[in-house]
């Protein structure tokens, strides 16, 4: 499988948090109050046709919550490019339409994905799946898997998009021209936890260079992706041909043959973390495992 070939990635489903202050600036007249749900509303129909999915709510500190999908938001489908200018566009719109500022708001949850044309069923591809490195498979159904890491806060979902896509009613011929396309999601269920500082909607908006944010998400995302472990998958071919390259991707091909949950690199660990090495040798030999793993992971 050819791990550069994502296409129309996106920011899809956002959970954002604006200050109490910002209920001053609220366009009432846009809102409708939530039939059941205390303290929640959506927007009105005739106001944003593609709106059903969005929901604000406010906590007991007066905060705004607001969680829907931005690709639903502004083009009624998740099948299209959300990259900086379409987040732009869309902080605009909120803006117009209630009167709120999105640019300073703490972002909560955020998933981000990308679309991959499969040479198989997609289905079939999805049964193929065996398991993904240093993962644990949460949920597993003929049109999708998804994967999390508790530690990292990280959820790592694939699925059947033309499936999802005739479930959510949005699908067309027009829309998918194939009918083998699987969509690669990255979630971040606390998203400072893996960027090691709180995350703010502006943070997105920026040009689309190799230290924007969006481009470190699309790196993850191939990153997660290169951890799917399939039956009779192509065989790791070493970098270098010395001894520690050799024996790595000799554990690396075992591995990916083998039908248990195996990770060559958390073995490793475990082996140096019960050694009777020091904690500067261990530290040493744990990073050149970790250098190790990144340099087939870019390569694959």
């Amino acid at each position: 499988m050819n791990h550069n070939n994502l296409y129309k990635t996106q920011v899809d489903f956002i959970s954002l948090k604006l200050d109490s202050l910002e209920i001053l600036n609220l366009n009432w007249d846009h809102l409708k109050e939530h039939p059941t749900l205390h303290n929640q509303y959506t927007l009105r129909e005739k106001i944003r046709p593609n709106a059903k999915n969005f929901s604000l709510y406010f906590k007991q500190s007066k905060e705004i919550i607001i969680n829907l999908s931005i690709p639903y938001f502004l083009y009624g489908h998740n099948y299209h490019t959300v990259g900086y200018e379409e987040l732009l566009d869309f902080s605009v719109i909120i803006k117009d339409l209630l009167g709120i500022n999105l640019l300073e708001s703490q972002i909560l949850e955020l998933e981000y994905g990308g679309f991959f044309d499969s040479k198989i069923a997609s289905k079939e591809f999805i049964k193929k799946i065996q398991r993904m490195d240093d993962y644990e498979l949460i949920y597993s159904k003929s049109y999708m898997k998804m994967f999390e890491n508790k530690k990292q806060g990280i959820c790592f979902k694939i699925y059947d998009a033309v499936e999802n896509s005739k479930s959510k009613r949005t699908y067309s011929k027009e829309l998918f021209l194939k009918e083998d396309i699987l969509k690669f999601e990255l979630k971040l269920k606390k998203p400072e936890r893996f960027l090691k500082k709180k995350l703010q909607f502006k943070d997105l908006i920026g040009e689309p260079d190799q230290n924007s944010l969006l481009y470190q998400f699309k790196n993850t995302l191939t990153e997660l992706r290169n951890k799917l472990i399939l039956p009779n998958s192509m065989n790791v071919e070493p970098i270098k041909y010395d001894l520690i390259h050799i024996i790595f991707v000799g554990l690396k091909n075992i591995v990916n043959h083998h039908p248990e949950s195996i990770s060559v690199v958390q073995e490793l660990r475990n082996i140096i973390d019960n050694s009777p090495l020091s904690p500067s040798q261990k530290s040493k030999r744990r990073k050149t495992i970790e250098n190790l793993e990144n340099q087939y992971n870019q390569k694959f």
